[in-house]
C-alpha cells in the first residue's frame, strides 16, 4: 500500500510479445497512468488507458515519462482511461462473452 502510494505511473517496458499484459491491468486498478512498448498485444489490452513509446528508444521512454510527470491533465485522462479499460476485463465481462458465445453457437 505504501509503495503504491508513492508510484506516479508505471512503465511496462518490453522487446517481446510477452503474454496478456497482467502488469498493465495490476497499473490500472491501482489507478496509476502506464506507459508501454509498442507492441501490438500489449497495446491492444492498454487501449486508450495507456501512453506508448518505442521498445528500444530510451529518449522516447524519457519523454514520455516527463510527459506524465509534467501534465496532469493527461496523467488524469489515462488513469480514467485505465479504470474504463479494466471493465473490460473483469468477472462480469468475461462470463457475458461466455454467455454470448454459447447464445450464438
Amino acid at each position: 500500500m505504501v509503495l503504491r502510494k508513492c508510484l506516479g505511473l508505471c512503465t511496462f517496458p518490453s522487446v517481446h510479445e510477452e503474454g496478456f499484459g497482467i502488469p498493465v491491468l495490476e497499473a490500472f486498478s491501482y489507478g496509476l497512468p502506464v506507459i508501454v512498448s509498442e507492441n501490438e498485444a500489449i497495446n491492444e489490452i492498454a487501449g486508450a488507458g495507456a501512453l506508448s513509446a518505442q521498445s528500444l528508444d530510451p529518449h522516447a521512454w524519457s519523454l514520455a515519462m516527463e510527459k506524465l510527470i509534467n501534465s496532469p491533465d493527461f496523467r488524469n485522462e489515462l488513469t480514467k482511461n485505465g479504470k474504463l479499460r479494466l471493465k473490460a476485463f473483469s468477472k462480469t465481462a468475461f462470463l457475458d462473452g461466455i454467455e454470448n458465445y454459447i447464445a450464438k453457437n
